[in-house]
């Protein structure tokens, strides 16, 4: 945070793109953190299935 206020305060005429270089990065890492959680969703079910049958037998 300090990092961008610094860049906001020395390019004070670049704001709009350095915000909007933030807001895209936020915008990234929020659909990977999803997606992260989708495939650990989807891993662990399959996990748990085969641990289920690994104990019926």
């Amino acid at each position: 945070m300090a990092k961008l206020l610094t860049e906001l305060k020395m390019n004070p005429g670049e704001t709009e793109a350095i915000l909007t270089f933030v807001m895209d990065k936020v915008k990234h890492f929020a659909e990977f953190e999803a997606k992260k959680e989708c495939l650990k969703d989807r891993y662990e079910h399959k996990l748990n299935k085969l641990y289920a049958e690994y104990m019926r037998e």
